[in-house]
């Protein structure tokens, strides 16, 4: 639905419920796919619903904790 939707198409859409869940997917060390999806997830969804910013800023520490672990297991 994120992928193919825009503004218009996902008006309805429940982003304040949609967001938390995501961020607690994001957390899953032990399931990278699931983290990958889920990342790919909160940036569709900025994309296609410019207004989910203000929600999905939330996700912002966990973005970094992300990279940060990344960066320093090199």
């Amino acid at each position: 639905m994120l992928v193919m939707g825009n503004e218009d198409t996902l008006g309805g859409f429940p982003v304040k419920q949609v967001v938390p869940a995501l961020i607690s997917l994001l957390q899953m060390e032990h399931n990278f796919d699931m983290m990958n999806h889920a990342c790919r997830a909160l940036t569709y969804m900025m994309e296609a619903l410019p207004r989910s910013s203000a929600v999905v800023v939330e996700a912002v520490p966990v973005f970094l904790e992300k990279v940060c672990v990344t960066c320093f297991s090199c």
